[in-house]
């Protein structure tokens, strides 16, 4: 398998406002779930009632997007290449889906209806932009359930739960959950096409399996500071690593920007943390999901300093985008796991690698058949996660979707995702993954090895 070669950023400067514009970063003044008791994970004595949002013959799903505008232009200035769209044409690929599951029984035998929010990431801090998201489904407009496709932080989760409003979180630059935050918003948050961080022992594990660590590998991990990521590096990483003989010589933590003014202290950070690996002879960087933000940047900055480490990344960091931007050299020898074809590989590579997977095949078809872009497959899966969920259900509301998901299992809703599976406690989908290798010959990710389990 191959693709053309791509011009790359030759300015990491140039990059750092493409992240701010583009949001690709948490809030720090973000709550978080340590001390949260939105949800009690549901009850087994499941009401029969519907909830807000519902009536006899229809449900009301909230859907926030990012405007697709200020994306481009802030791609455009950075010289960062990505996937053209626009707002009419998100909404026009969200419309088309729920017409074709209203033509197919609707959602728990209602018809969908759909409320739009439009999130400029120009504008604001993230904890302004997550409340003014949460107000648009729970107070200017009453909704059953959210579907976020935007970059939001945990405060737009708990901001939801607070309001008895699940959201099906399915955008891949999103909050870092953590099973901890999982449970204390249970039951209502989900994620059908992501991997909370508690499992990514099965990062490291499936890293060490294509021999990406030798004895005396100097391992270095670059990671938000935040809870979730505290908790991941205690309980996760290092016992991965002692499970393969290595202990973490460097973590470095960074604080997330709470806004575009905030990116230079971002990337003073991201020098600091260059230097500090290449002054500690760090030869194998590992990443903790920073919503693309370190994966890009660490890379270009090294290739400044003249470093080049081996880097081990996974779907959370957008393999592709990394290919696309990242300078050639500094992804020799690198190596992954994923669970996202059209991540890992991008949407031409990774469609040929999906192309049995029957739901993706369907909801490209529709896509084609409404004038499209075939990108457009991705967004049937939250929708479809829900009508799944929701079948046979007797009244629609928090409680009976919990209920729904527990008897889930590995009824297939994804179109991108080699397997998931759902039962009770469980909060995100993927349930498998491959191993990844970078090919300077084309310049890409392509997968190595067989669908592997993600271990829970």
């Amino acid at each position: 398998m191959g693709t053309r070669r791509r011009s790359k950023v030759r300015s990491w400067r140039a990059v750092t406002i493409f992240l701010a514009v583009f949001a690709l970063v948490g809030a720090a003044c973000a709550t978080t779930s340590d001390d949260d008791d939105s949800g009690d994970g549901g009850s087994s004595d499941v009401p029969t009632e519907s909830g807000k949002g519902v009536t006899d013959s229809t449900i009301t799903i909230g859907v926030e997007f990012l405007d697709l505008g200020t994306t481009a232009a802030a791609e455009e200035a950075a010289g960062v290449e990505a996937v053209e769209s626009s707002n009419e044409e998100a909404i026009a690929v969200i419309e088309t889906i729920v017409d074709d599951i209203n033509d197919n029984g609707g959602m728990a035998g209602r018809n969908v209806e759909v409320v739009f929010h439009t999130t400029n990431i120009a504008e604001g801090t993230f904890a302004t932009r997550d409340q003014e998201t949460c107000a648009a489904f729970t107070e200017d407009n009453e909704v059953f359930a959210v579907v976020t496709l935007a970059n939001g932080t945990i405060g737009l989760a708990e901001c939801l739960a607070d309001a008895d409003t699940p959201v099906v979180w399915d955008q891949g630059v999103s909050w870092p959950f953590d099973q901890d935050d999982l449970e204390a918003l249970a039951p209502y948050l989900y994620l059908p096409t992501k991997v909370n961080v508690s499992r990514f022992g099965a990062y490291v594990d499936g890293l060490a399996e294509q021999g990406f660590f030798e004895p005396d590998s100097v391992v270095g991990l670059v990671r938000y500071d935040i809870p979730s990521h505290d908790r991941a590096v205690e309980n996760v990483i290092v016992p991965a690593l002692e499970e393969q003989g290595l202990e973490l010589a460097q973590d470095f933590a960074f604080t997330p920007a709470t806004s575009v003014d905030d990116m230079t202290n971002v990337s003073i950070q991201a020098v600091t943390a260059v230097v500090q690996f290449r002054d500690a002879g760090v030869d194998r960087v590992l990443f903790l999901p920073t919503a693309q933000v370190m994966p890009l940047l660490f890379p270009i900055i090294a290739e400044v300093q003249d470093y080049r480490p081996r880097y081990g990344i996974s779907t959370a960091d957008a393999p592709n985008f990394m290919a696309t931007n990242v300078p050639d050299a500094q992804l020799e020898g690198a190596l992954g796991v994923g669970w996202d074809p059209v991540k890992d590989l991008g949407l031409e590579n990774g469609a040929d690698v999906i192309e049995e997977n029957e739901i993706w095949v369907r909801c490209q078809e529709l896509m084609v058949d409404a004038g499209l872009a075939e990108g457009g497959a991705k967004a049937c899966t939250p929708f479809l996660f829900l009508q799944e969920a929701l079948d046979g259900v007797d009244g629609v509301n928090p409680d009976s979707l919990r209920a729904g998901v527990d008897e889930l299992g590995t009824t297939a809703y994804s179109a991108v995702n080699f397997g998931t599976d759902w039962a009770a406690d469980v909060y995100d989908g993927p349930s498998k993954m491959r191993a990844l290798a970078y090919d300077a010959g084309c310049d890409c990710f392509e997968y190595t090895g067989e669908p592997m389990s993600i271990s829970r």
